[in-house]
This record gives structure tokens, sequence and C-alpha cells, in this order.
């Protein structure tokens, strides 16, 4: 299962939307406290940039929550995007899908193009 961009987008800004509702903190306070610009967290909040894993990290510390409870909260935005036939628990289970895992596609030869032209 190919991961979306646009949903991953969207999760995380429900996801400080939720946490930064919560806390009742503006954008300026959560910045200060997190060491991150107001602008950069505006553009996260409206779904225009995926964050980098340190930036989550520093975003959950400066909202005062916990790491796991802060991709908790991802995860489970990113489920309620994702079509009813998505199951997250067998896509973890899954394992990581690298570019060797895929099956090779066999390079056309010079023969096989001939004959195919004939």
């Amino acid at each position: 299962m190919a991961t979306n961009p646009k949903q991953i987008k969207e999760a995380c800004k429900n996801t400080l939307i939720h946490f930064r509702g919560n806390c009742g903190m503006t954008q300026e306070q959560l910045a200060e406290r997190s060491d991150i610009t107001r602008q950069h967290i505006s553009r996260l909040e409206t779904a225009q940039k995926i964050p980098r894993v340190d930036t989550f990290v520093v975003l959950a510390d400066g909202l005062g929550v916990p790491l796991p409870e802060f991709f908790a909260e991802f995860l489970a935005q990113y489920q309620q995007l994702q079509p009813a036939s998505f199951n997250l628990k067998k896509v973890a289970q899954s394992g990581p899908v690298w570019k060797t895992d895929r099956p090779k596609q066999k390079k056309a030869t010079k023969a096989s193009s001939k004959a195919k032209h004939k």
C-alpha cells in the first residue's frame, strides 16, 4: 500500500490543531516553545508541508505531549483519512517495502523486441 503525501499532510494538520487547541496555545506560543517559526507551523497546519521526524519531536515537546501520544493521534488521524478497507495493523505487520523487495521487470532484449515488431 502506497502512502499518500496529501493524507500525511492532512493528518499532521489535524494532529497539530487538535493538540494546540487542547492546550489553548497560539501558533506564536508554540513557535516560541518549540523553536520553530510561526510561518512553518502555519504551513504545517494548512497542510502545505510534511514535517520531518525531528520536527514532530520538538512540536510534541513544545505542546507538552508525550511523543507516543502525539504519534498515536497522528496515526489515528491518518487512518481516518483512509478508505474503509485500509487496515493500519496489517500494513505495520507487513513491514517496509524497499525497492529491492519489488519484483524486477525483465529488460527487453534485442531479439524479443524484434519479435514484437514483426
